[in-house]
């Protein structure tokens, strides 16, 4: 079981004595994870939760956005020890500073913080094509609001309140749905009445 916890920061989601943290995937191997999802999501959770579990899982796949995002806190690190090679000519928006947003965004709160992170460095990972390079280290104007917005989207799936549906029930959501023989669901605008469809005719 958890509990609930208010503070300066609104309500979360807290273990209980002795349980641990549900989102700490530090260690976990990729074959035990499946598992940690259906525990994560076998209690209520509120969205910011999920997109910061969500966001942890993502640093954790063995895949090229991986690598890349690697790549690119790589070369942001060497810059700032002089060691990296030259700068790119500053974009109007992509590619971004991660570091740079990550001190643009200092004083938020940390998981509204951790996932526009994560959202620009998809940006970046497509902007990009998957090769990492240096991007320039001051924010344009076009940048920051950028990245305001994003935060004011995070602000507003905080202040929304409400939690996401458990695992259990999507399971008897999805249980009740109808598929094609392509497998999309079948979705019905409204119920067919045959006196109105006669007339058609």
């Amino acid at each position: 079981m958890e509990r609930r916890e208010e503070g300066g920061e609104g309500i979360r989601l807290t273990p209980a004595p002795g349980q641990g943290d549900p989102t700490d995937l530090a260690g976990e191997e990729a074959s035990d994870w499946h598992q940690r999802v259906i525990d994560f999501m076998g209690q209520p959770r509120d969205p910011l939760s999920v997109l910061e579990f969500i966001g942890k899982m993502l640093s954790k796949f063995d895949c090229p956005m991986v690598e890349f995002t690697k790549r690119m806190a790589d070369l942001e690190e060497d810059a700032a020890t002089g060691n990296a090679p030259k700068t790119m000519r500053s974009n109007d928006l992509l590619p971004v500073s991660v570091a740079s947003v990550g001190l643009f965004l200092r004083g938020k709160d940390e998981r509204l913080r951790n996932w526009v992170l994560k959202v620009v460095e998809i940006y970046n990972y497509h902007a990009l094509g998957g090769k990492a390079k240096l991007p320039a280290k001051q924010l344009t104007p076009s940048q920051e609001l950028m990245v305001t917005r994003l935060c004011e989207v995070g602000m507003r799936i905080c202040h929304h309140g409400g939690t996401v549906s458990t695992l259990s029930e999507g399971q008897k959501e999805l249980a009740t749905a109808k598929f094609d023989y392509s497998g999309e669901p079948v979705q019905y605008m409204q119920e067919l009445e045959a006196a109105v469809l006669a007339k058609g005719w």
